[in-house]
């Protein structure tokens, strides 16, 4: 996905950033890894796509004739070759979101200060169970390209926003994504869901052997069913 048309980098927003220390303004809101002996009850809300930004390439499926190929499934260890990654969002992830603010990842842009928005971060994270930041190799070197956060209720963790910044491309998505969802379906059945205009980046994951379509639901958009998804027990 190419960056709007901005006079400064994506480099430059995110080195002018005046760094984070303890000394500015008060510190997120600790959160650590949560086991499944801790894991509390809550409802999930809606996956936040912004129809715009999950979208990856569809997939082609071809024919000859009458005959019908079979799906190809696409190869977990080709996707994750470049070694994506993903950690509990922390202090240092900080001015990548500042960058990506700026940069209207997160929508509108307000004329707030650096201390503004680390505190409205702070109140976010403090809604959720846990929020984790994605990490894939970029034009840029490898850095922070999406956060996503969820709640759990039971052995599920229900994913409820996720975020992808400007820079993103859509291979940088697709690798973080199926690394994450790979790597929490050895502790959590995780649960997910889409927009339709959505469905070819959800499809594409399912076909790594990641996630399987478990349904429909209904009333959660205006304009469209919202497929579920669940990750498959590894």
């Amino acid at each position: 996905m190419a960056l709007q048309d901005k006079a400064t980098t994506v480099v430059d927003h995110i080195m002018a950033v005046v760094p984070i220390t303890a000394g500015t303004a008060s510190s997120l809101p600790e959160k650590t890894s949560v086991s499944k002996d801790h894991q509390q009850s809550s409802k999930s809300g809606p996956l936040s796509t912004g129809k715009k930004t999950l979208r990856s390439r569809k997939s082609v499926s071809g024919s000859s004739g009458s005959t019908r190929k079979p799906a190809q499934r696409h190869r977990l260890k080709r996707t994750l070759k470049r070694k994506p990654d993903f950690h509990l969002l922390g202090n240092g992830d900080l001015k990548y979101l500042w960058a990506a603010y700026n940069l209207g990842s997160f929508g509108d842009v307000e004329d707030i200060s650096q201390d503004e928005f680390r505190a409205r971060t702070g109140e976010y994270i403090s809604l959720t169970d846990v929020t984790y930041t994605l990490i894939a190799e970029t034009k840029h070197g490898k850095m922070p390209v999406g956060l996503f956060s969820g709640k759990f209720n039971g052995p599920m963790l229900f994913i409820g926003n996720a975020v992808w910044f400007k820079w993103s491309s859509d291979r940088n998505k697709l690798e973080a994504a199926i690394h994450a969802l790979n790597e929490l379906r050895k502790d959590y059945i995780v649960i997910l869901h889409n927009h339709m205009d959505d469905k070819a980046f959800y499809e594409v994951i399912a076909k790594h052997g990641v996630t399987r379509r478990v349904g429909s639901v209904y009333d959660v958009y205006d304009d469209s069913p919202a497929q579920v998804w669940q990750t498959r027990k590894r």
